[in-house]
């Protein structure tokens, strides 16, 4: 149902991502060179709390930078300040997939971060709380990764924005925690590290074809509703959303209190 975006690789975080003050401090016509960045530090009760700028030069030919000339010339403030005095240790990074230029990220991840889709972005050490919604395709993940809902997957009654915001519910739901206990080990802090070789082999119950379902579509229905309230619908709309995806796993949902 979903694509997997794997988490961008910076390769050095203090080079390639900003602060807000920091970006705030550069020349107007120098932002238009980052993205909004979400992390591990981003994303609390199921929502962007905060967020870096990535310094990330692609997806439009006006931003395109090919050679350290138009780098020192489009950028200068931006260059002085975060890239020439780590000249050096960026040159000597380790990764798989070597930047074509000192000054990129490591491992871009183009082909999901250019894609327009809605997705639903997480922590890599996700809980309860840890999943939110992008639906205008504005975040890069660092330190996380993105599930981009699958065209196949999605039929006429509800949009992908939709069908994103149930699963944003469902992911969020004290279920679904119970679900990742099953596939991953829980670190310091009670979070869940997630593998990304083993990401896409967590059950997801098929939200388009529930809907379908006569005797399910008014739970999706009201998954949907709840993804989009602040906070889920506060403590009651938190328990309908265990119930309902307690219903859509067959499960009984005290069963594992």
């Amino acid at each position: 149902m979903f694509e997997i975006g794997e988490e961008i690789i910076t390769g050095n975080d203090k080079a390639f991502l900003l602060n807000q003050e920091q970006y705030d401090s550069l020349p107007r016509g120098e932002r238009k060179f980052f993205r909004r960045a979400a992390g591990d530090d981003s994303i609390h009760g199921g929502r962007v709390s905060d967020f870096s700028w990535l310094f990330y030069p692609h997806g439009n030919p006006k931003i395109e930078i090919p050679d350290e000339n138009c780098l020192r010339r489009r950028l200068p403030v931006y260059f002085e300040r975060h890239l020439e005095s780590r000249r050096q240790s960026l040159k000597r990074r380790s990764t798989r997939a070597k930047p074509l230029n000192w000054w990129g990220l490591s491992e871009r991840r183009a082909s999901w971060v250019l894609d327009g889709r809605p997705r639903i972005i997480s922590k890599r050490a996700v809980g309860r709380g840890g999943f939110a919604i992008d639906p205008k395709a504005e975040f890069a993940t660092v330190q996380g990764f993105a599930r981009l809902p699958n065209p196949m997957h999605h039929g006429e009654q509800y949009s992908p924005v939709d069908l994103a915001h149930g699963y944003l519910s469902l992911l969020n739901s004290e279920v679904f925690e119970k679900i990742l206990a099953l596939y991953f080990s829980r670190v310091p802090g009670w979070d869940f590290a997630i593998d990304s070789k083993r990401v896409a082999d967590l059950i997801l119950p098929n939200l388009s074809e529930r809907a379908r379902d006569p005797d399910t579509s008014r739970l999706i229905f009201r998954l949907i509703e709840l993804g989009r309230e602040p906070c889920f619908g506060g403590r009651a709309g938190r328990n309908e959303i265990d119930q309902i995806s307690a219903t859509l796993y067959g499960l009984d949902f005290h069963d594992g209190e």
